[in-house]
């Protein structure tokens, strides 16, 4: 039994020499070189035949077994096997833009597209009648029927009636002609009048997001007509006209593709006269339902208090509907005289 003993202690002197570790109060050497692999061998061999007679004689359990590297191994513990559910990454939670609601457009709402007559500050002789014309758009949800009217809201009337029917129905999306006749004071000046529509329960409306804003007419009354550049005579011609007579009369009806005369009869009221050289009777604006050119000369001098008349062959459109056109004696860049027709095709 005493040899064995001494076998384990020199076993266990032999593994702290091997492992490095030192006992309290001892101070390893630092210079001490690592076991050879030969020595840690021959150990291992000796462990191992003292390991079995110690196991044979009392039946215990080594102590220790040092591996051929030197290294005494930790026990081998076997643990219970675990169910570990695969990792997941949990995304973050996607987030949608909601877009913005969409504002939806009032029932009745106009939208002003041109003024296809009389733009503003057209310049008129005192008394002299004429035919406004603004191009209108529904940008409404509503659709305007011949229930509604074109009605006057403010400002100058110009002895312009109170209301008038639209011509027929006008679709949201839709674009609409409407056409007031008018007339110009006796008095020289500047003159605004302001009109909007009005629907089936009365409630009137205009252009503008709210729908709140009116659309007008804007003339100046007097001879203040800026003359031109100078035409090739060299004479400067300026001045201004009355219409007396216009034909057909407003809102006359006509069906699809007819033919017909536009007419004017027009009153030279300035004191100087129209030249076949200087003026010229000339297309403005509007629907475009005459026959032959833009342009014409005059065809004869219109001499001081003087009349002319101006004759168009004219042609209705294919689509029914209301429909003006202007047009006008200019000199140069100056309009002396706006006259404009409007008819309606049934």
């Amino acid at each position: 039994m005493k040899t064995y003993r001494s076998a384990v202690y020199i076993a266990l002197i032999l593994i702290f020499i091997s492992s490095g570790c030192s006992l309290p109060g001892w101070q390893a050497t630092p210079t001490q070189p690592p076991l050879g692999d030969s020595v840690a061998t021959a150990i291992a061999l000796t462990l191992t035949s003292l390991s079995a007679q110690i196991d044979q004689n009392t039946g215990q359990t080594p102590i220790a077994v040092i591996s051929p590297t030197g290294q005494a191994p930790l026990p081998t513990q076997t643990l219970a096997a675990t169910s570990t559910p695969p990792s997941t990454n949990t995304p973050f939670p996607t987030v949608t833009s909601i877009p913005p609601t969409p504002i939806p457009a009032p029932c009745d709402r106009a939208q002003f597209v041109a003024d296809v007559t009389v733009p503003d500050g057209a310049n008129y002789a005192p008394g002299a009648v004429f035919t406004k014309t603004w191009r209108l758009k529904n940008n409404g949800s509503c659709t305007w029927t011949s229930s509604y009217a074109l009605v006057f809201d403010g400002g100058d009337a110009l002895n312009g009636p109170t209301e008038i029917a639209l011509p027929g129905n006008v679709a949201p999306g839709q674009t609409v002609d409407l056409s007031v006749n008018l007339k110009a004071p006796a008095s020289a000046g500047v003159y605004q009048g302001y009109w909007k529509l009005r629907n089936i329960s009365g409630a009137r409306f205009g252009i503008g997001n709210n729908a709140t804003g009116a659309f007008w007419v804007k003339i100046t009354v007097g001879n203040t007509a800026t003359p031109g550049p100078s035409p090739t005579s060299g004479t400067v011609v300026s001045g201004s006209c009355q219409i007396l007579e216009v034909a057909p009369t407003y809102a006359a009806e006509f069906p699809p593709n007819a033919t017909f005369d536009s007419r004017w009869k027009v009153k030279n009221i300035s004191s100087n006269s129209w030249t076949v050289d200087a003026v010229d009777f000339k297309y403005l604006g509007g629907t475009k339902f005459y026959e032959g050119e833009s342009i014409y000369d005059l065809k004869a001098q219109v001499d001081p208090n003087g009349t002319i008349d101006l004759i168009l062959d004219s042609i209705a459109p294919s689509s029914v509907g209301l429909y003006s056109m202007s047009w006008g004696l200019v000199q140069g860049n100056t309009i002396l005289c706006n006259m404009t027709v409007t008819i309606r095709v049934k």
